[in-house]
């Protein structure tokens, strides 16, 4: 979180205002961090929550054990999110990717406002180039070994058919059934879209390498399609 902090400080130091009192602010929260130690409800609250840090949020939640799918739902739609290009050639997809009933999800129980949007910027490109899947992809893959670590096995192993389908950071129907909307959209805008990118072969794999069981994914996939 420390690290985060530094990051985000580093990130938003030197732009024009409003941007530098977020750099200020940050460094405050950094110097709080490096000096003394904070509460959970301090940290998820007036940090991670605060500044858009929604990994860190999720992390916050499966330590704490706070099972709460909607929040969860919507934490991981706001990470999703924010590694998706929002911009797109073709303008019913840019009004959509721009809209709310895209990203809902699973789970999620306020369709008005499915994601938090912290104003920072997004994913720079236009959604049809496609070089948005693989960072996606990984980050999806190691956020979820993290979540999955020490809960329901070795992170980064599939699960046993006899998982649970989910944990309490880390709803897998909700993030299979985004994932494989974001490849559907993305086959359907590229006619030359490459065969590992069209097929929901990525995101099988993501989740695979996230940990997620099989025949929950499985299920998930099938449920989302």
């Amino acid at each position: 979180l420390l690290h985060d902090a530094r990051r985000a400080a580093a990130d938003a130091g030197g732009a024009p205002t409003p941007a530098t009192a977020r750099a200020d602010d940050l460094e405050r929260v950094r110097t709080t961090l490096e000096t003394r130690l904070v509460g959970v409800s301090e940290l998820y609250n007036d940090v991670a929550s605060r500044y858009g840090m929604w990994d860190l949020c999720l992390a916050t939640l499966k330590v704490c054990g706070h099972d709460d799918e909607p929040l969860a739902v919507k934490l991981w739609t706001s990470f999703v999110r924010r590694l998706v290009p929002l911009d797109a050639r073709d303008a019913a997809l840019r009004r959509d990717l721009g809209g709310s009933p895209f990203w809902v999800a699973p789970g999620c129980t306020d369709a008005a406002e499915p994601f938090w949007d912290d104003g920072r910027p997004g994913v720079a490109g236009v959604f049809e180039d496609g070089s948005w899947r693989r960072p996606l992809r990984d980050a999806v893959a190691t956020l979820g070994r993290e979540l999955g670590a020490d809960d329901l096995g070795a992170p980064g192993q599939p699960r046993g058919d006899d998982a649970p389908w989910t944990g309490p950071a880390f709803p897998l129907r909700a993030v299979a059934a985004l994932l494989q909307r974001l490849a559907t959209r993305a086959a359907a805008a590229d006619a030359d879209f490459d065969a590992e990118g069209a097929a929901p072969g990525w995101v099988a794999d993501a989740l695979l390498d996230a940990g997620a069981p099989r025949l929950a994914l499985y299920l998930a996939l099938a449920a989302a399609t």
